[in-house]
């Protein structure tokens, strides 16, 4: 008998698919409990969602979710899917999105306070750079999206496409 406490805490909600972009996977749903036949299944791609109503003993490996879709039928998915997630990916994206065009982009001349409040947040890393010339910090966001600064402010915003 397999530990299944972490996946009974599933039961009445609801879940999401989330493939990563370019995986050619799915989230497969029977209709018919133990029968996994390809062709008799429903294909589910990122963003499709059920509600786990119980989990139900698999005949092989993890134990399944009994689920309703949205149309109102119900089926079996497996458990052990590593594209279930208990958000919806796309609703939280939508939010980040529409925070960081409230927040706004970096801009030339701002102070630190004001790039961190920006839609990029706090850098990954800061390098400090000493020359003859004076100090100037590099807030490293990633490899493509650098913004150095000089005398206290932005003076320049490098972002590699």
């Amino acid at each position: 008998m397999s530990d299944n406490s972490g996946c009974r805490s599933f039961i009445g909600k609801r879940l999401w698919v989330s493939i990563p972009p370019g995986n050619p996977k799915v989230v497969e749903v029977t209709f018919t409990q133990h029968d996994w036949t390809t062709e008799r299944t429903l294909k589910l791609k990122s963003g499709a969602s059920f509600v786990v109503k119980d989990l139900t003993t698999a005949s092989v490996g993890a134990d399944d979710y009994y689920v309703m879709l949205d149309d109102g039928r119900r089926g079996w998915v497996g458990s052990a899917s590593p594209f279930l997630i208990d958000y919806d990916a796309v609703a939280v994206r939508k939010h980040a999105d529409e925070d960081c065009v409230r927040r706004g982009q970096p801009k030339i001349g701002m102070t630190v306070a004001e790039l961190t409040a920006s839609c990029w947040g706090k850098p990954r890393r800061i390098v400090r750079k000493t020359t003859a010339t004076g100090i100037e910090d590099n807030y490293v966001y990633s490899i493509s999206h650098i913004v150095k600064f000089s005398d206290g402010r932005v003076s320049e915003i490098i972002e590699t496409r």
